[in-house]
């Protein structure tokens, strides 16, 4: 009978050694997964960051730097979409809002927004030159995600 006690004893020993062991790989595989989709929501929000810069950066080039005209092309639709600031006389700035999925927002709903784009639009020394300054950030940190910078030779309007 004491032997019997004994090999229960050790297959006990045994099997919690091995309950141990799947518990910490589970825990590994866990964390590794959550790391993973945070690697992969940032990709995601990279990406949308760049094509919204680079479309932003070609409305500059369109537009030949206006910024009454941008803000138009801007808007998401009638009502929503971009509050203009103007600065100064050479200087203005653009800002608009997007959910989590980049969609846009209106700028009364700028609280509920996840993501921000800010446009810098100034002349340089030369005033035939307009540089344009693009940022995609976090609303909430203001974590910068993407930014771009382009200058614009204007061209005289006919």
């Amino acid at each position: 009978m004491n032997n019997n006690a004994r090999k229960t004893g050790l297959f006990l020993m045994e099997l919690i050694i091995a309950i141990l062991f799947f518990s910490l790989a589970a825990a590994i595989c866990i964390q590794l997964f959550v790391k993973s989709h945070m690697i992969s929501e940032r990709s995601i929000a990279l990406n949308h960051s760049i094509l919204l810069a680079q479309n932003t950066a070609e409305i500059f080039y369109a537009t030949n730097g206006d910024p009454e005209k941008m803000a138009s092309l801007l808007g998401c639709g009638e009502s929503s979409g971009t509050a203009a600031v103007a600065d100064s006389d050479n200087a203005s700035t653009l800002t608009l809002f997007y959910t989590d999925k980049f969609d846009c927002l209106d700028p009364a709903e700028a609280a509920s927004s996840v993501f921000q784009q800010t446009i810098s639009l100034y002349a340089d020394s030369d005033p035939a030159l307009i540089t344009c300054h693009i940022v995609i950030s976090e609303f909430s940190s203001g974590d910068v995600i993407y930014s771009l910078d382009t200058t614009l030779f204007q061209r005289s309007r006919p």
